[in-house]
């Protein structure tokens, strides 16, 4: 059997939800995610894996901290050393604004890192040599970059509805073009960092910018395949169950509340490389601990607002669920019941948790509101709390404006 691990949307430097460490200048989200890859690079040398497929965006963003590099590349040594094959395809993260400028995995193939093999640029098919005489073909499709398709001024001038056809048209000819490469006598991949029409779209949607070229599925479910393995979109999932199998690993480590309750972790696939095509195939997703977030619904509609409020955490707290858990609290009470909010007593109580993202106040009403206790004496998220709420703005815009609040204080911090 040829074994492959494979995992995709690391994210690493990702701050999000977590504190800076004083010591170590770092967020403790860092942490987690350093964590999450641990578990997957002990699992592979415990379980003898063969290949470990990298379906790209190693880095939050394309310039990543050096102590990020640092920390990514220690992870990768070991695999490395224990001869395990690991194949890094680049994702949009990772790819620079310039198409001369080296990408954020380049290091590894200026270096020449032993069994690590880096696919940025281009398409290309690697043919992999592995113990006791077994072979895998890995063909690798990175990020497809605009800039990169459209090339000319003639394909620049079209609308963008033209500009998509064509976008479309020249992925799924690359990924045809690909096959005329692999030996059907030798089993085959695909490792790639695209959308595919149709799937969902998780997270990532919220953190990319601009139009995202797409693939038709039937443009990927090849048959010189054995399995299609995809990186790109945060929530893992299966697109096609028979051979050619083509899923998504999903991120390694919960990014936002657009994770909760998701599952993450990363694919092992075995290949019976014996067999002729269509070769035996199976499947198994592993589960990592990766950080719990919670959203606690809290319904004070009927008055007694601080005693439900307190109740629910403490039956949460006994249940285990907020412990370690990134956490935000919704109260939904009446509008005359506003200022019996005691937010102090409330985040007192939210202690435990790992971090708290916010307190949102949803009202029937959307007027403005006062609240009890002194401005100053309040933190910078629950100042603006209590302003969007006397502004009246709506308790999912409130949520959505908290996530970029958090982020830029953290860049100021």
């Amino acid at each position: 059997m040829v074994r492959v691990l494979h995992f995709a949307d690391f994210h690493l430097g990702v701050e999000n939800y977590g504190r800076v460490d004083p010591q170590t200048g770092l967020s403790s989200r860092v942490r987690d995610f350093l964590d999450r890859l641990d578990e997957l690079v002990d699992f592979a040398l415990r379980e003898n894996v063969d290949v470990v497929a990298f379906a790209g965006d190693a880095f939050r963003n394309r310039r990543p901290d050096p102590t990020y590099q640092r920390d990514f590349a220690r992870r990768i040594a070991r695999l490395s050393q224990a001869g395990v094959h690991v194949v890094l395809v680049a994702g949009n993260h990772d790819l620079p604004s310039m198409l001369v400028k080296a990408t954020s995995l380049d290091i590894f193939r200026a270096l020449n890192v032993q069994n690590v093999h880096v696919s940025a640029r281009s398409e290309e098919v690697l043919r992999l040599s592995l113990s006791e005489g077994r072979e895998l073909q890995v063909a690798t499709f990175p990020y497809p970059n605009r800039s990169r398709l459209l090339v000319s001024d003639e394909h620049r001038r079209r609308s963008l509805r033209e500009q998509e056809e064509v976008l479309r048209a020249q992925v799924t000819q690359s990924l045809h073009d690909l096959t005329e490469y692999i030996d059907p006598d030798i089993p085959a991949i695909l490792v790639g960092h695209l959308t595919v029409l149709g799937a969902d779209l998780g997270s990532e949607q919220r953190m990319s910018l601009g139009y995202d070229p797409d693939a038709l599925l039937g443009s990927l479910a090849l048959p010189v395949y054995d399995a299609v393995l995809l990186g790109h979109l945060h929530r893992t999932q299966i697109l096609r169950e028979e051979q050619p199998l083509v899923l998504y690993a999903g991120s390694l480590e919960r990014v936002d509340f657009g994770d909760e309750g998701v599952d993450k972790g990363f694919y092992l696939i075995e290949i019976d490389e014996t067999a002729p095509p269509p070769r035996p195939l199976s499947y198994r997703f592993i589960s990592v601990s990766a950080r719990p977030f919670l959203t606690l619904q809290v319904d004070a509609r009927q008055g007694q607002v601080m005693e439900r409020a307190l109740r629910a955490i403490d039956e949460a707290a006994e249940a285990g669920l907020i412990a370690d858990a990134v956490l935000r609290l919704h109260l939904h009470l009446r509008e005359e019941d506003v200022g019996l909010v005691d937010l102090t007593a409330l985040r007192q109580a939210l202690e435990p948790a790992f971090f708290v993202a916010a307190i949102a106040v949803n009202v029937d009403r959307s007027e403005r509101l006062t609240f009890r206790g002194a401005l100053e004496q309040l933190g910078p998220m629950e100042a603006l709390e209590r302003y969007w709420i006397a502004r009246g703005v709506s308790a999912k815009r409130r949520e959505i404006l908290s996530q970029y609040a958090q982020i830029l204080l953290e860049e100021v911090h």
